[in-house]
Formats: C-alpha cells, sequence, structure tokens
C-alpha cells in the first residue's frame, strides 16, 4: 500500500520573534516494512537545512533561520510504500521468554539509558499500581506486557490535552485520564521499573478510512506510542491509548529516551518583550496506490 502524507504546522507570534535552530522529526523511519519513496520539507522563513542523525540514530532536519519573522510554517509532503506487518510474528530468545528476565551483558550495556527511569518511582503511586499488576513469576513475557499495555486502555481515560508538555506518570495514575503521549511516557516509565528498556516514540498513524479505530484515536493523526525492547523480537511497538500492539499502520519519526527528546519539532524563539504565539496544525495521509 502507497499513503501521500501533506503535513503543515504554523506557529504564529504577534511580532517578529528570532528563533533558535530548529529539529524537525517528520521524516518516518525506515525498515523492512516501511519506504519512504518521497519527501520534501519547506519552511518559511527558509531556513538553512542540515540532514543529522542523533543518538538513537533517527534522521532529522535541523534548520538554522537567520532572519526574525511573524510566523514560522512547516510544510511535508512524502509519500510512504508500506507493507503489512504481523505485530506477533515473533520469537523470543529463551532467557526472554518468561518474565521477569536479565537482559545479557551486552543487552543491558547498549540498553543501560533506557533500562533507567527518568523519575524516582520508588514509592508512590506507580509503585502502587505496579504491586497490583506484577505478574507471578514464570509469567510469559508477551503474555504480561500485552496485558500491561491494555490494562491502560481499559482503566484510563483517554482525551486530547491542547496544554503542551507531559504528564508525570503519577499524575496521569491520580486522574486516570490523559493524552496518547500521557500514557506513552506512563508505560515507558513503568517497564523500565520493571526491568524492561523501554523508549517514548511519536510518528504519524494512519486510520483506515478516517472515521474508525481499534480505540480511541478516531482519525489519522500525529501519535504517540512507546517501544519496549524484548531479546529475540527488538523493539516492539506499543499503543495503550488504543490497546494494541503496533502494525503498519504506525510510522515513527522520532524515538527517545524523554518525551521532550521524542517531540516532533524541537525549538524555541526569542523575544525582547512578551510575546503571545499561537499553533495551527493540518494533516492529511490518503491512499494512492
Amino acid at each position: 500500500m502507497k499513503l501521500k502524507i501533506s503535513h503543515l504546522t504554523r506557529y504564529s507570534y504577534e511580532r517578529e520573534v528570532s528563533f533558535s535552530p530548529h529539529s524537525i522529526y517528520l521524516r518516518p523511519k525506515e525498515d523492512g516494512f516501511l519506504r519512504l519513496e518521497s519527501y520534501d520539507c519547506r519552511t518559511t522563513p527558509i531556513g538553512v537545512g542540515h540532514w543529522v542523525r542523533d543518538y538513537f540514530d533517527t534522521p532529522y532536519l535541523r534548520n538554522f533561520f537567520p532572519e526574525k519573522n511573524r510566523e514560522l510554517r512547516i510544510e511535508v509532503s512524502m509519500t510512504v510504500g508500506i507493507m503489512k506487518r504481523n505485530p506477533f510474528d515473533f520469537l523470543l530468545d529463551a532467557h526472554a521468554t518468561n518474565f521477569p528476565f536479565d537482559y545479557t551483558a551486552e543487552e543491558t550495556a547498549a540498553l543501560r539509558s533506557q533500562l533507567q527511569p527518568s523519575g524516582d518511582h520508588a514509592a508512590g503511586l506507580l509503585q502502587e499500581w505496579l504491586d497490583g499488576v506484577r505478574p507471578d513469576s514464570g509469567t510469559e513475557t508477551v503474555a504480561f506486557v500485552t496485558e500491561l499495555n491494555q490494562s491502560i486502555w481499559k482503566n484510563f481515560e483517554y482525551g486530547r490535552r491542547d496544554q503542551p508538555g507531559v504528564q508525570s506518570p503519577e499524575e496521569t495514575l491520580k486522574t486516570r485520564s490523559g493524552s496518547c503521549r500521557d500514557f506513552a511516557w506512563l508505560l515507558a516509565e513503568a517497564c523500565r521499573s520493571l526491568g524492561l528498556a523501554a523508549r517514548f516514540v511519536s510518528g504519524y498513524l494512519y486510520v483506515p478510512g478516517g472515521t474508525e479505530s481499534e480505540g480511541d484515536t478516531p482519525e489519522s493523526t500525529m501519535h504517540a506510542w512507546s517501544e519496549i525492547y524484548l531479546p529475540g523480537a527488538g523493539w516492539k511497538g506499543f499503543d495503550p491509548a488504543n490497546g494494541v500492539l503496533c502494525d503498519e499502520y504506525y510510522l515513527p519519526t522520532a524515538t527517545a529516551r524523554t518525551p521532550e527528546g521524542g517531540a516532533p519539532v524541537q525549538g524555541t524563539y526569542f523575544s525582547d518583550r512578551p510575546v503571545t504565539s499561537a499553533m495551527h496544525s493540518e494533516l492529511q495521509m490518503e491512499v494512492i496506490g
């Protein structure tokens, strides 16, 4: 299947401002199931751009804007070829079949930053919640992680939030509600607290037809989910906002240790006086072949 994606992000300001360098994470990461056939990113004002690979080997466009402006527009258009992906088509290595398990020494060395929780959750709501879902020794790993993912989908109220930033796991647990990014962050920190390597992911989610989905995300959109490293399977995507493993309709554009590092557009602006600002986004995804 071939998808055409058109995405506009516009930031407007009440007066001219200066811009820091901006990192634009809006290019899907290619693999054996996803092929980027064409890609174009244009900005207004025109910037000086360089393609860079970050420490997760994710390509992003780093743009410098030498002139002030009252608006920053980022217009992305691309054509993506995707193949059918069965998210359960894998076999775990023998040492990881049952939970809990220990990563090998080499795995631990490579995954160290994604094994360490970002916050101190030694006591409090996250640990209380994990005590209630922690399985008996010898439980199948895939069954447990799938159930953990679905427990957020089943027991928390999903809702879009216009406020910037991401809730802490404790805030999400306290309110029992959040957006996709809040749920993804809760799952990632929960997995790390259980000894599983996890990271935050943002990207595009295509919903066939645009009106139905597996869960609470009813239209094609920018989305956030988690990836968990399972030996033998590699990095596997889990979407707690919809309670599913990620298939070919999930197109990751950024992977990061924290949500801040996974933001689609990263940068700021400067002004010698307070300035009000607004953001507007338009996204279209359609099958063209």
